[in-house]
């Protein structure tokens, strides 16, 4: 029994040294997964025009984020991956509330983005019958203290006037352990004016 001990202690011990030397995050047993953020528990104020700032939600800062609906009965535009409302973020947004940006509040030390469903449309910001566009989304990851660790570039390129969201998994080596992350859209067509959609995103919070 000993020996068989000392052998998976040893195995355990290798894996850990493999993981460190490889550089990936490791996760703190106090991290917790939260509820899948899927902004259909926030009020909606006015549906046809997404106004209602996101702010603080499922804990963490919602910064330049707007709540958008779509209608199920609608032939056109893109369709929620999830309920009716998603995250909206555009021209319109980034004018009121500055950076376009998901961070951690003075309470947690870190989180880590697992997943998001994303689209664009064209508009300064979204509406109820905003056409899906072809677009870019860059999502830039930045630790605790501030500093640049990778970014991902999610592109848009709708078929039809009534399309999905797409799914995106982020790399826990680049997207665990932050501060911030940080959006920023493009459109794909010359001189055309997007908004980025973003919905039911996975992460872990690790508390200080």
């Amino acid at each position: 029994m000993l020996g068989r001990s000392f052998l998976l202690g040893a195995v355990y011990a290798g894996l850990a040294s493999v993981q460190l030397a490889a550089g990936v995050p490791t996760t703190s047993p106090s991290c917790s997964r939260q509820p899948i953020a899927d902004f259909e528990d926030i009020k909606v104020m006015n549906p046809v025009s997404p106004t209602t700032v996101v702010g603080y939600y499922r804990g963490l800062n919602f910064q330049g984020i707007n709540v958008g609906t779509f209608s199920r009965a609608s032939s056109t535009g893109v369709i929620s991956h999830s309920g009716t409302q998603r995250g909206v973020f555009g021209l319109t947004s980034q004018a009121d509330q500055g950076t376009i940006q998901i961070s951690i509040p003075p309470t947690s030390k870190s989180f880590s983005l697992t997943s998001l469903y994303y689209a664009t449309v064209g508009a300064t910001q979204e509406g109820v019958v905003t056409l899906p566009a072809p677009g870019e989304i860059t999502v830039k990851a930045y630790d605790p203290k501030g500093n640049f660790v990778g970014e991902k570039t999610l592109t848009y390129r709708p078929m039809a006037p009534l399309s999905q969201m797409i799914f995106a998994e982020f790399e826990a080596a680049k997207f665990g352990n932050l501060g911030k992350v940080v959006f920023s859209f493009k459109s794909l067509v010359a001189k055309a004016l997007i908004a980025g959609l973003i919905d039911d995103l996975t992460f872990s919070i690790c508390p200080k």
